[in-house]
This record gives C-alpha cells, sequence and structure tokens, in this order.
C-alpha cells in the first residue's frame, strides 16, 4: 500500500474522531489515493530519466560502459554507438496487474559521451553482455595522434 494512501487513512481518521464528521474524512482519503496514484507514476518517470546507474573505466586501449539494468531481458536492451555518444535504451511491457506502488521504469534511455573522440561513420564494433542485468559494452578507443621524438 503506497505511503500516501496510508497517510491519508491515518488523517481521515483522527478527523473522523475529532470532528464525528464524515465528509473531511473522505476527502482526505480521495486526495490521498489520487496523489499517491500520482506520485507513484511521476517516482516512475524520474527513475526513468535519472536511472540506470552508469560507470565509465578507460585505459589505453578501450573505454569499458557499466550500466546497471535490473528486470530488463536481453531482448528488451538497444545500445548504438554515433559517433563518441553511446545510447542505451531498454523497454519492457507495463505489469499486466496494476500496482499498488511503482517505481521500477519500463522506459529507459541513456546517452552516454565517451571520453574519446570517435568520428561519426567511424565507430569500431564494440563486443556487449548482459550478466545478471548489468550491462558491459567495450568500446575500442582509436589511436590518434603520433609520438614525436625530442632531438
Amino acid at each position: 500500500m503506497g505511503t500516501m494512501r496510508g497517510a491519508a487513512r491515518e488523517a481521515a481518521k483522527e478527523a473522523r474522531r475529532r470532528t464525528g464528521c464524515g465528509f473531511l474524512p473522505e476527502v482526505i482519503q480521495f486526495l490521498g489515493k489520487d496523489l499517491d496514484r500520482e506520485v507513484s507514476g511521476r517516482t516512475r518517470d524520474f527513475y526513468g530519466f535519472v536511472l540506470p546507474p552508469v560507470d565509465v573505466y578507460r585505459n589505453q586501449n578501450e573505454i569499458r560502459v557499466v550500466v546497471d539494468l535490473p528486470g530488463f531481458a536481453k531482448d528488451q536492451i538497444r545500445v548504438s554507438l554515433e559517433g563518441s555518444v553511446l545510447h542505451v535504451g531498454a523497454r519492457r511491457d507495463a505489469d499486466a496487474q496494476e500496482a499498488v506502488y511503482a517505481q521500477r521504469p519500463n522506459h529507459i534511455e541513456k546517452r552516454i559521451r565517451l571520453p574519446a573522440h570517435i568520428r561519426r561513420g567511424e565507430e569500431p564494433e564494440c563486443p556487449a553482455s548482459l550478466q545478471d542485468g548489468v550491462l558491459t559494452v567495450t568500446v575500442p578507443v582509436p589511436s590518434s595522434g603520433r609520438d614525436i621524438s625530442i632531438g
């Protein structure tokens, strides 16, 4: 049961006890249910925006991007590289039954700017794996520039 709904129920009981009136408690309960439903929907949207957590590691040869996508199956995840931007998207069907409290996002879109210059059209092949809800994408770092000897 939602937190707002429970708080509204308790406030309604207290209002009924203090006033002896049934109308005000019913309004409080109704508003609590409506607020709980609205907060739950907004929370799901918010988590879809800020999630998923991402870690980016870099060494001389590659960039490794680790993205937490718990609850998404391999076939529900899309990954693409456009220039220096890695796109990660995941979408699943909404739950069949109505949740009392729902925060897990059904849709995630994340764009991650990589710490390397990769030209559009010259993106390298990038192996990716999904294990225990964690997506790992390895992007080879293109070698650029050249060594200059000091004479």
